[in-house]
């Protein structure tokens, strides 16, 4: 389902549905057919316009965005390893997270141009590749 607001790497909650108007994000979540996370979940956030995300895949900002955004939500979360990566479709971070909410978790930051685009996935048992066959898949079509 979408939503505005910020998703939960971001500093947002998937509960709180509140729109906040200086941003429009599009949020997308995978979930259970209960419609709440059992073993595994994945969401995808449009993070395009949020301010005081870096500009580049520097991981010790991209690691203080995290830390700040759990921090405000008094998330129970660890501090994420974050690296930079290459995907097919450009530069990326890769934060891992070992616990988020009781879970090993793991968010792909796409950087297309002026867009943020944050794949996060979390589940009891992680795949070995850390969900880069999902990460893999994303392709960003020129403007029109």
């Amino acid at each position: 389902r979408p939503w505005g607001g910020l998703g939960p790497v971001l500093g947002g909650s998937v509960e709180d549905e509140r729109p906040l108007p200086e941003v429009s994000m599009s949020v997308l979540r995978a979930v259970t057919a209960e419609g709440r996370p059992a073993d595994a979940e994945c969401m995808v956030e449009d993070a395009t316009g949020v301010a005081g995300l870096p500009d580049a895949d520097e991981p010790a900002e991209w690691q203080a965005v995290f830390l700040e955004s759990a921090g405000a939500l008094q998330q129970k979360t660890s501090v994420p390893d974050v690296t930079a990566v290459d995907l097919a479709s450009g530069p990326a971070v890769l934060a891992d997270w070992k616990r988020w909410w009781g879970m090993p978790a793991t968010a792909w930051v796409f950087l297309d141009g002026e867009h943020r685009i944050v794949l996060f996935c979390r589940a009891d048992a992680p795949p070995d590749d850390r969900w880069r066959s999902i990460a893999e898949t994303f392709r960003f079509l020129p403007e029109e």
